[in-house]
């Protein structure tokens, strides 16, 4: 449930904010709590938009402060909307009367209609932050975060309904630019569910490496654990390290310590655990990507 209506807490420039859902794991979020940060706040639009010419042809005859008259104080106001009104019989001046009212609000409901869309696209997953296959293409900071992004990290030309905020002039959010917010097409497939997001991945790593394990044999030497250490390249700040000798069942590693600016780690091994024996290491980094060096450690008493 998203709630519309007055002025952002955070100022009067916030037209909507809502909190991004990842993979919409809440699906009956509420966010109309007492004094919420999140809705849309219709009291935006002309602190927004209010030197934007076409804003100011949109609801300059229907604001005092651009000249024009207020919807319900103008005197042909009472006719209009009269339950009697008969449009065929209307004199010119209720019919632009008329006019002007209906375009004031076909523009209001649309930017409403469109932040609406967009802050429900938040709640939905949209727009997940990074590429495929962990993200939607969303950025990761700035204005631009959880917003649609090229691959450069610009705001797309497209008048995507998922650009961030700040990006839109009121003829893009309203439609009066000649057309309506539309789906990016990543974001499209995301909500027809058309493609799959990989939840293990953070970000776009390189595969890692795996070129050699030292020492080799490792020996306990009498003690209850023994340390070797992995060289390689593109760890990321968190690894995991298995051993397998011969077989899907990996023997536990008790604990790991990775160094990435130097393309190694360092891993510790219990002789109650790892028995004598030649192993393969695997090496996974946080976005599930794997490397294994075939007989790479040799274990000995």
């Amino acid at each position: 449930r998203l709630c519309v209506g007055g002025q952002s807490p955070a100022g009067s420039l916030y037209l909507g904010a809502a909190p991004l859902d990842l993979h919409n794991v809440a699906k009956n979020s509420d966010e109309c709590g007492l004094n919420a940060q999140f809705g849309v706040f219709p009291h935006a639009i002309d602190n927004l938009w209010q030197n934007d010419p076409l804003y100011q042809a949109a609801f300059g005859t229907v604001d005092p402060s651009m000249g024009g008259v207020a919807i319900g104080d103008h005197p042909l106001d009472s006719v209009l909307f009269d339950a009697k009104f008969d449009l065929g019989s209307a004199t010119p001046a209720e019919s632009l009367r008329l006019w002007q009212v209906a375009n004031a609000l076909e523009a209001f409901s649309q930017t409403i209609a469109s932040a609406i869309a967009h802050e429900t696209g938040h709640l939905l997953g949209l727009t997940a932050p990074g590429p495929m296959p962990g993200g939607l293409y969303g950025g990761t900071s700035g204005g631009g975060q959880d917003h649609n992004v090229t691959v450069s990290g610009g705001t797309p030309p497209e008048n995507y309904l998922m650009n961030a905020g700040a990006s839109f002039n009121f003829g893009e959010i309203s439609g009066r630019g000649g057309t309506l917010p539309v789906f990016r097409p990543l974001s499209w497939a995301y909500l027809h569910d058309r493609i799959a997001l990989n939840s293990t991945v953070f970000g776009l790593y390189l595969a890692p490496k795996l070129n050699s394990v030292s020492p080799t044999p490792l020996s306990f030497g009498g003690q209850m654990q023994a340390n070797f250490t992995l060289y390689g390249a593109s760890f990321t700040e968190t690894i995991t390290v298995k051993l397998f000798a011969g077989g899907p069942i990996p023997f536990q590693v008790s604990s790991t310590t990775v160094a990435p600016s130097l393309n190694q780690a360092t891993a510790t091994i219990n002789s109650l655990l790892v028995p004598p024996g030649i192993y393969d290491v695997q090496v996974t980094n946080i976005d599930g990507q794997k490397v294994t060096l075939v007989d790479g450690l040799e274990v000995t008493p």
